[in-house]
C-alpha cells in the first residue's frame, strides 16, 4: 500500500448474509493480496496444528481462531512497524478509573516491545496479568512503579514440571518481582486443566513460605 488510508468511514466488503458488497478495490496490489492470502493459509495451518497438540495434551491452553484469519491478518497488515492498537484500550481503562474501578488486564502474548506504552495508563490503578510470553522480570523494571504485576508461573511448568521447580521459580518471582510490593503470585494465563495437583499445592505453599514483606 503506497499511501495510508485517511478515510475512516466504514468499509464493508461482505454483507451479513455472506454475499459480496461494496467496492472490492481497497488499494492493494496483486502481490500484497497474494501475501495476505499466504499469511491466512499459514495461520490456518498453525491453528490446526496447535489444536491437535492441545488435544494430545502437548499444549495446555490454546484459543482457536479458525474462520477469523482475515480479521487477524488484516488488522496486523494495516499496522506500521511502530504502530500499536492501543487507543480504545487506554480509553476503557481511563473510563473505569474515573468510576473508581481498579482494572485487571489479562495480557496474552509478548508485551515486551509495548511495555513502555503501558506507562500511559493511570498509575496505581491497574493490575497486569502476564501469561509467560512476556518477560515478567523486564516488566518489573519498566512498569513495576506504575502498576501491580500478576503472574506468572507457566502452565507448562505446572503441568510438566516438578514441585521443586515450581517452588524455586515462585521463590524467584517473590524475591525479584515482589521486591517493593505491587506483585500477586499466580499462574501465567489461567490454571490449565492438566496442571498437576502437587505442583499447584507447591505454588500455593511458596506464597505462604516466601510471600511476606519485612516491616
Amino acid at each position: 500500500m503506497d499511501e495510508p488510508r485517511t478515510d475512516t468511514s466504514m468499509l464493508q466488503l461482505i454483507a451479513p448474509d455472506g454475499t459480496a458488497a461494496g467496492d472490492a478495490d481497497v488499494g492493494l496490489g496483486a502481490e500484497e493480496l497474494r501475501a495476505l492470502l499466504r499469511h491466512m493459509v499459514r495461520a490456518r495451518l498453525l491453528d490446526r496444528e496447535c489444536m491437535a497438540l492441545q488435544r494430545q495434551g502437548e499444549l495446555t491452553v490454546y484459543p482457536p481462531f479458525e474462520g477469523q484469519e482475515a480479521a487477524q491478518v488484516g488488522s496486523a497488515f494495516a499496522l506500521g512497524p511502530q504502530d500499536m492498537a492501543f487507543p480504545s484500550f487506554r480509553e476503557l481503562v481511563d473510563a473505569l478509573h474515573d468510576e473508581g474501578i481498579a482494572v485487571v488486564m489479562h495480557c496474552d502474548g509478548d508485551w515486551g516491545p509495548n511495555l513502555e506504552a503501558l506507562r500511559e495508563l493511570p498509575a496505581g490503578q491497574c493490575v497486569i496479568q502476564l501469561d509467560g510470553a512476556t518477560d515478567i522480570f523486564q516488566a518489573k523494571q519498566v512498569i513495576g512503579d506504575r502498576m501491580c504485576i500478576y503472574g506468572d508461573v507457566p502452565a507448562s511448568m505446572l503441568a510438566l514440571g516438578s514441585p521443586s521447580e515450581v517452588d524455586e521459580y515462585c521463590h524467584r518471582l517473590i524475591e525479584e518481582v515482589g521486591r517493593g510490593g505491587g506483585f500477586i503470585l499466580g499462574t501465567g494465563c489461567e490454571l490449565a486443566p492438566n496442571a498437576r495437583m502437587d505442583n499447584v499445592k507447591a505454588m500455593i505453599a511458596s506464597a505462604v513460605k516466601y510471600g511476606y514483606y519485612e516491616d
